[in-house]
Formats: C-alpha cells, structure tokens, sequence
C-alpha cells in the first residue's frame, strides 16, 4: 500500500522519514550515547472553509519535529528535540542529547525497549489523500449544495467544512527496535 505523501502536492518536499531517523540514531550514538531512541514526527492538517460558494478560509498547517533519548553508562538518560532535520541540526540534537545525559542523575532500571512484533496501522483513506486542494474544495462545495438541496427550508448555510489531517511517526532504538 502507497503511503499518502505528507506534504501535498510538493514533490521536492518529500522527506525519506526513516532515512532521517536512522541518521539521527547514528549521529546520537557517534556522540557519545551508549543507547539511542529516535522518535521522528510529522503531521499535516487543511481546513476548507466554504459560505454561499465561496473560499471563506484556507488554512494549511505542516509540523515536522525529531526527538532522541539517550541513555550513557549507570542509566543516565538525556532528551533533546528539534524541528530542523538538516545534518548540522540532528548533529546538534544528537550532541545536546548525549550532553544532557552526561548531567544527569545515573539510574540503573533505565533501559530502552527491545523489539517486540506489531502490525503496522494504514489508516489513510486513498482516495482523499492524492486528491488536489482545488477538489477538495470543490467537496465542500458539494457539502454546501446538498444542505441547501435537503429541505426547502434550508435558504442558507453559515459555512460548510472540509478538515483532514495525517500524522506519521517513525519510531526506532539502537537495540533493533523499527
């Protein structure tokens, strides 16, 4: 099954997501860390709002962060997140990481999750996913048009709404968990 692209419409915007985990896991542990987990999220939201035919509000919202754990000798555990997944800034969120941990209090239960089986979860509905913002706006459009043909008493509608949003999480450790 194809994975909808997170950022519509934007080829050159396309990020390989866990390319950029598996680089902020190796950065992580070529800093210092003796344990690593990478958590890499994004998430993409429209809100179409449509009265008497017309574009009324367009909102598109794109959020992108990678957050790493690690973990040095005696449990020591060091968090660090950031929103530029550039090389210079995973190098940087990996050494803050690793650099925090090194300060912190040692706790010897600490310990990252070992792989375990799970079935991956495809909740993306095809069909809406690959379709462009100007269907998507002709759909609440349609939104409107059937309200108003529903009953004749129906003469207006305030506003008629199209929303989506996708997230995606890429989640990985240095003990084999993907």
């Amino acid at each position: 099954m194809k994975e909808a692209p997170l950022r519509q419409g934007r080829e050159k915007g396309k990020v390989n997501w866990e390319e950029k985990a598996r680089q902020a896991l190796e950065l992580a542990l070529r800093a210092g860390g003796a344990e690593v987990e990478v958590y890499l999220s994004s998430s993409y939201a429209l809100e179409i709002q449509i009265s008497q035919g017309a574009v009324e509000s367009l909102i598109q919202a794109e959020e992108v962060g990678v957050g790493l754990r690690a973990l040095r000798e005696g449990g020591r555990v060091g968090f660090a997140y950031t929103t530029d997944l550039s090389a210079e800034g995973l190098s940087r969120v990996a050494a803050a990481a690793v650099e925090a941990a090194r300060a912190a209090d040692p706790d010897p239960h600490q310990s990252l999750p070992l792989p375990a089986p799970f079935e991956p979860l495809h909740l993306v509905d095809e069909e809406l996913a690959y379709r462009g913002l100007e269907e998507k706006m002709d759909l609440a459009r349609e939104i409107e048009a059937a309200a108003l043909r529903f009953d004749p008493r129906v003469r207006r509608v305030r506003r008629a709404t199209y929303s989506e949003s996708r997230y995606q999480v890429q989640l990985l450790n240095s003990r084999g968990l993907q």
